[in-house]
């Protein structure tokens, strides 16, 4: 009983233990649950409503509401509003840690998409992320968003806002129409510098909101002037077209610009600025000028201008036609700068484009259209505000002078004077005198130009172009499509200083006779020249005297009689005492070639003779007798000039050796001659060489004519000059009392001391080692002489080396003289050291011969004295002391 009471005990106490684990499960899910709900109403966000005009591109559960980048929120449903049909209605859910700056009045939500126009490329990160919706706060800082009041429901947006906040100037400006468009550029000298940013219809007037960047906000002040732009800006007159581009979106889009004028103006902008339609209208003065007409012209106010001087500086602002009077009123505004101008003493005149038989006149208007000019006789006079539009510019004044022509050509009233293409004067009449068979003409030249005209002035018929060309000039000139089409008459006068007594003068027909005329006129003189051939010679080649430009030829024409060629050429005056019956004229090609390393030098009279050719001329004789102008002259023979100038000798050669006709002679690396043709002849080349005359003394028969060419061995580079220019001739003169006039090159240099005066003496050695042609002879170190050659003995057992002692050290050679190979190399080896023996550094390398005289020297040697040569120096050699 006892355990049976014991074990029931222990099971009741085991149940009551472990009851309490039987709840603990479901309180904990209990609370899980509760704890996610929590978790899921705290973190859900706000909802609001954004409504669109389109719901293109916006997807539930995928579309962002983006800040800055930063995702704050979901589209997460889209419907139809029920209030407006063609909108969208957008539910978002805004990031909860967000939606207290999102709700607020003022907020604006934009959605991005991809957009391409000729002013704006937006949204173009979408193409790949696809479309969201940008916020655009309701203000800068926390504290002014949380100020505004709560809004959950608002109206989207397919474009920002004209006002975003971004650091810069905004600005307003005021236009009577609309001509440009949003996000059009706000240029400064041509650069951006901002945009367009807004456009809105306020009463009569469209204001513009501009943006400019906050770097650039310093240009702006109250005295900024801003003007709109196309883009394209067309300039078209006769002298040509011009199209001016800034860039292809103000081409289309338009665009605005400004400039900020110099003066005492405040650096606060203003709140209101004009736009003008232009540049110019921004400098036009305020008060309206009044000109009327008798006529109706074709003129169109948006085209036309008003021209003061070939200045365009005022604008046609309106016009009509008074039909009770019969007149047509222009109102015109001026540029500040010139409404002074129209005052009293102007006049204005309609320019337009007439062409008729007897009068042709206002070409300049067929490309810009009619448009008025004016001018002023006094610039002080009172001013005046209406005015009487004449046909015709203001009468001038003027000297009048009567000219003369025998062809008529475009010679009429009206034609222009011109000096150096500017208009100075007009024909005012033109008569014709069938007894004399000329015209007679009366023309103006005027007042402020009348001291152009002297009597050295000439005049010709102008076509409208001139062509005057030659190497040192290109000269086309075309000086107005009214002159091209009409022609005129050019003056020319040839001396400033020259009096003016003259009041008739003749037209020449055309520019050409003008110039054949006028060398005459200035002092010259023409002369002609009889020729085989006219080679590179042309109308305009060059006549030099001393290289300097002593006239040129004028024409030239082929005589059948005699097989010849006439040249007429003119001679300037300064230079026509130069010519006598001694002149001799002669080819000139302008180009000498000449190359002294390390310079190289191009020589040229003129790049005209290098390439059309020229003629030059001397006069060797200038107390021969003077000829007179139109005298004939032959080409000189440039055979001549050789015999006068130089003689003649043969050259025989194995080979060319790349010599050629004009190869230079030297002497002493001076040029005395050239090579003046090459012939084979019995195997050998012949070459006839040109010496000039005053060294033809030089070609004795002993002489050494040798090839000079490019060089370079251990002993250096020589000759580097031929290295370019190619090979030259030098010669050595002999000593030989006898001329010749025959030569064989020889294949090597002569020695230095060829042909010069000295002792000449032979060491008989066992052989050559290091020594050569030049190789120095020493005297107690001292250099007395040279090797001048050296050859095998007829019996070969010895090399004959002939040395060279200058004349004077030639005492210092006596007959018990001790001649040793001073370039030997020596090593004495003792207990004291080793001792190295040699003579200089230079025999070491190129090698040399010592002199040793014994004490009691013997007597002086005579040429030819043969002396042995020892390997090396002796020791008691080195203790002799003579006195020689």
């Amino acid at each position: 009983m006892a355990d049976t009471h014991h074990h029931g005990h222990r099971a009741v106490e085991k149940g009551r233990g472990t009851l309490w684990l039987v709840w603990l499960i479901p309180i904990v899910a209990l609370l899980m649950a509760g704890w996610l709900v929590y978790k899921h109403y705290t973190q859900k966000g706000v909802n609001i409503i954004v409504v669109f005009d389109s719901g293109k591109g916006l997807e539930v559960d995928k579309t962002p509401l983006v800040y800055q980048g930063i995702k704050i929120g979901t589209v997460t449903d889209i419907n139809i509003d029920a209030n407006d049909l063609y909108k969208v209605k957008a539910t978002i859910t805004v990031d909860p840690r967000a939606e207290k700056y999102v709700t607020r009045k003022g907020t604006k939500f934009i959605k991005v998409e991809p957009k391409i126009s000729l002013t704006e490329v937006t949204g173009l990160d979408t193409i790949l992320s696809g479309v969201y919706i940008d916020l655009y706060p309701a203000g800068r800082s926390k504290n002014e968003i949380l100020a505004k009041p709560r809004q959950f429901h608002f109206n989207g947006l397919d474009r920002y806002p004209p006002k975003r906040y971004e650091k810069g100037l905004y600005l307003t400006l005021k236009a009577p129409k609309a001509a440009v468009r949003l996000n059009a550029p706000v240029l400064f000298k041509s650069f951006i510098v901002g945009k367009v940013i807004d456009k809105r219809l306020e009463n009569d007037d469209v204001l513009y909101t501009v943006f400019i960047e906050d770097r650039y906000a310093n240009l702006i002040n109250s005295g900024t002037r801003f003007w709109k732009v196309s883009g394209a800006e067309l300039q078209a007159n006769l002298a040509g077209v011009k199209i001016k581009m800034d860039s292809l979106a103000t081409l289309l889009a338009g665009g605005v610009a400004f400039e900020t004028p110099e003066g005492n103006f405040s650096s606060k902008p203003k709140d209101l600025y004009t736009l003008y339609n232009s540049k110019l209208d921004t400098h036009l003065d305020e008060n309206i000028i009044t000109v009327v007409a008798d006529k109706a012209y074709n003129v169109d106010p948006n085209f036309s201008s008003v021209m003061y001087k070939g200045f365009k500086v005022g604008k046609i602002i309106s016009l009509h036609y008074d039909t009770k009077k019969s007149q047509t009123v222009f109102k015109i505004r001026l540029s500040k700068k010139f409404s002074h101008l129209a005052n009293e003493k102007a006049w204005f005149w309609i320019v337009r484009p007439i062409v008729g038989i007897r009068e042709v006149k206002g070409l300049n208007a067929i490309l810009s259209g009619p448009y008025i000019a004016f001018d002023t006789l006094d610039i002080n006079a009172s001013p005046k505000k209406k005015f009487v539009l004449h046909d015709n510019p203001i009468p001038l004044k003027g000297k009048i002078i009567h000219l003369s022509a025998i062809h008529a050509e475009s010679l009429k009233s009206g034609t222009a004077i011109l000096y150096k293409d500017i208009p100075i004067g007009q024909i005012n009449k033109v008569s014709l005198q069938p007894e004399r068979k000329k015209l007679d003409i009366e023309a103006i030249i005027f007042e402020k130009y009348a001291s152009f005209l002297n009597d050295s002035s000439m005049f010709y018929v102008k076509s409208g172009v001139e062509v005057e060309m030659s190497l040192t000039d290109i000269h086309i000139e075309s000086a107005s499509l009214e002159t091209l089409v009409l022609g005129g008459v050019a003056m020319v006068t040839l001396d400033r200083k020259a009096p003016q007594t003259r009041d008739h003068f003749f037209i020449f027909k055309d520019y050409k006779s003008f110039h054949k005329a006028r060398y005459l006129k200035l002092g010259g003189a023409e002369y002609h020249i009889l020729m085989k051939e006219l080679g590179s010679l042309s109308k305009g080649s060059p006549i030099l005297y001393r290289k300097f430009k002593a006239g040129e030829i004028i024409s030239y024409r082929y005589l059948p009689e005699s097989d010849m060629i006439d040249v007429l050429i003119f001679i300037q005056k300064q230079f026509r005492t130069r010519i006598n019956a001694s002149t001799r004229f002669r080819n000139v090609s302008g180009i000498e070639l000449k190359v002294d390393f390390p310079e190289i030098k191009l020589k040229t009279a003129s790049m005209e003779t290098v390439l059309t050719g020229g003629l030059c001329f001397e006069t060797p004789d200038p107390k021969a007798s003077p000829v007179k102008s139109g005298h004939r002259f032959r080409l000189f023979d440039e055979t001549v000039l050789k015999k006068e100038r130089y003689d003649t000798f043969e050259l025989w050669l194995s080979d060319t050796h790349d010599i050629k006709p004009g190869t230079q002679l030297l002497y002493k690396n001076f040029p005395i001659g050239k090579v003046d043709r090459l012939t084979l002849k019995n195997n050998m080349i012949k070459a006839e060489v040109l010496i000039e005359k005053g060294y033809s003394h030089l070609l004795r028969s002993d002489s050494v004519i040798w090839l000079k060419t490019f060089q370079m061995d251990l002993n250096g580079v020589s000759n580097i000059g031929s290295a370019v220019s190619g090979p030259a001739l030098a010669l050595t003169p002999g000593v030989a009392n006898d001329r010749s006039a025959s030569f064989i090159l020889s294949e090597t240099a002569p020695p230095p001391t060829y042909g010069k005066t000295g002792l000449r003496i032979i060491v008989e050695g066992d052989r050559r080692s290091s020594l050569d042609v030049g190789s120095p002879l020493y005297y107690r170190q001292v250099p007395i002489g040279k090797v001048e050659s050296w050859v095998l003995s007829d019996d070969a057992t010895h090399v004959d080396i002939t040395l060279f002692i200058e004349p004077r050290y030639a005492h210092l050679v006596r007959k018990n003289s001790k001649f040793y190979m001073a370039g030997a190399f020596g090593m004495d080896v003792s207990l004291l050291g080793v001792k190295i023996r040699t003579e200089t550094l230079k025999t070491m390398i190129s090698g040399g011969i010592g002199m040793a005289v014994p004490d009691n020297p013997g007597p002086v040697v005579e040429d030819g004295h043969i002396f042995p040569l020892f390997n090396e120096e002796k020791e008691e050699w080195k203790s002799w002391r003579p006195k020689l």
